[in-house]
């Protein structure tokens, strides 16, 4: 039943009104969510560019040829895509799924880099 008198004269608006306890800290929590993104991407963009130079090295040596062109093509067709695609949904405003699409190429990068950090320090024989 509206009375016409507007939702401030409105008894249960005023009492059931809802108050965000947490909304100082909405600045700072946006600002993490930002600095993780920023994370996200430079990992993400640094595992292409890993991928790209591997890509490069085997145009070099010979390893990269006709054989499997086509499947280097399709990882760097869709390491690009991650990447861009990541940026692009960040530019519309969905930054959720801006990350985890991010996340595609930033956990492997992650975890082929503790890979590697553990062969170096761990001064194991991995033969």
């Amino acid at each position: 039943m509206d009375t016409g008198q507007g939702a401030s004269n409105n008894f249960f608006a005023v009492i059931f009104r809802r108050r965000n306890l947490l909304s100082p800290f909405k600045g700072l929590f946006n600002q993490w969510l930002m600095i993780f993104y920023r994370i996200l991407l430079f990992s993400a963009i640094a595992t292409l560019l890993v991928i790209l130079y591997f890509f490069v090295v085997g145009l070099g040596d010979g390893s990269v040829s006709s054989r499997n062109g086509t499947l280097w093509f399709a990882l760097l067709a869709i390491a690009s895509a991650v990447v861009g695609g990541g940026i692009w949904l960040n530019y519309l405003g969905y930054t959720g799924w801006s990350k985890a699409v991010l996340s595609i190429l930033a956990i492997p990068g992650w975890l082929y880099a503790l890979y590697i950090l553990l062969v170096i320090f761990s001064k194991q024989r991995w033969n």
